[in-house]
């Protein structure tokens, strides 16, 4: 059984190979040509053309890993069908149980594969595909990059708004801080045009300080700069501005604890959250389907009705999971359901069809 299981695996991996690279090729070529003319509008380099594209291939890569799994499964043992090789093990008195446990490995081992690259090389490179696209092609200023119009954070016992945050310069322009007591009053509240991180302080340029007094009235100081140590930091605020593909889930669920603290809606970061850990175990539950659809069927449909079904069932799967996303960012669904949802769904259908596979 381990020569058997050695080549099959072999001959799926091969294939599965094939199909990741024909799909990312193809992936690619479709957005290059959609892309191009805002390429040579925008006069961006060559360099610097190929170097963007090469960044979306981690990303590509998780959503193509399990399209394909689930083709290079229908292949393999398509072939397999078509060459008697599973007559003859069937024959031997090997079940299709047997066979079929070693694939179902392999995808756990794909699924995980996804998960790693969504979160070692994904976020870092969808922050730079997003930076060359914001600022050489569509030539929005550097700071529009890092700006979230009217940015709201709750610190320790203050409340920030934030016209422009610049990230890499660590600069805040147009601040407004309201310093309040513990019972939430306002007692103090500081208005600066810029602001900037400076040896752990912040640096505050031109702006006024209004301290309340006893009597309720307000006194106010200008300052042309102010040095100020605040309990915020640069990096409590940079999640605010970051979309959810450029954050880990740790990152994620960190944010997600900080905010709903702070008294805000975390609803679409908790269904990002959820989605990111479920996505990758598609490849499993699509290798699942495969495997039990081509065991089931023998070889009727041939070669490209395995292809065909792999192209259906994937489809299927993102136009549901995307449905469903949708539903958790609208509140239709709490956040872990609209994740999952398409999971269980596809997940049970290839339960149901493993479990009637003729030994």
């Amino acid at each position: 059984m381990k020569i058997i299981t050695n080549y099959a695996l072999k001959e799926f991996t091969k294939l599965f190979c094939f199909c990741l690279v024909a799909f990312i090729a193809i992936f690619l070529t479709v957005d290059f040509f959609e892309k191009v003319d805002r390429f040579a509008v925008a006069k961006v380099s060559t360099v610097t053309m190929i170097y963007f594209f090469l960044l979306k291939i981690p990303q590509i890569l998780v959503l193509m890993i399990p399209v394909a799994v689930l083709m290079g499964v229908m292949l393999c043992l398509g072939i397999m069908y078509r060459n008697n090789e599973i007559t003859a093990m069937k024959s031997c008195g090997i079940s299709m149980n047997q066979l079929a446990y070693p694939f179902l490995l392999v995808c756990l081992l794909c699924s995980l594969l996804s998960f790693s690259i969504d979160q070692k090389i994904v976020p870092h490179a969808s922050e730079v595909v997003n930076r060359i696209w914001e600022l050489q092609i569509e030539k929005k200023p550097a700071e529009s990059f890092y700006l979230n119009e009217k940015i709201w954070f709750r610190g320790s016992n203050s409340i920030y708004n934030i016209q422009v945050y610049q990230k890499d310069k660590k600069v805040f322009e147009g601040v407004t801080i309201y310093f309040l007591d513990k019972d939430f009053n306002l007692v103090k509240r500081l208005d600066a045009k810029r602001a900037q991180w400076v040896d752990g302080k912040w640096l505050f340029h031109n702006g006024l300080i209004q301290i309340k007094d006893t009597d309720g009235s307000f006194r106010t100081t200008r300052f042309s700069i102010e040095l100020i140590d605040l309990p915020e930091r640069p990096s409590d605020l940079e999640h605010v501005i970051k979309n959810s593909e450029e954050m880990t889930v740790a990152e994620i669920s960190n944010y997600i604890n900080k905010i709903k603290t702070e008294g805000y809606n975390a609803t679409r970061y908790e269904v990002d959250l959820h989605a990111k850990i479920a996505f990758p175990l598609v490849s499993v539950i699509l290798g699942l389907i495969g495997i039990s659809v081509a065991l089931g069927k023998g070889n009727k449909g041939g070669l490209a009705g395995g292809i065909g079904i792999s192209i259906s069932f994937s489809f299927f799967y993102w136009v549901f999971f995307g449905f469903t996303v949708s539903m958790g960012y609208s509140g239709l669904l709490p956040p872990f359901l609209a994740a999952w949802l398409a999971n269980i769904t596809f997940g049970l259908f290839g339960i149901y069809l493993f479990m009637n596979i003729p030994q």
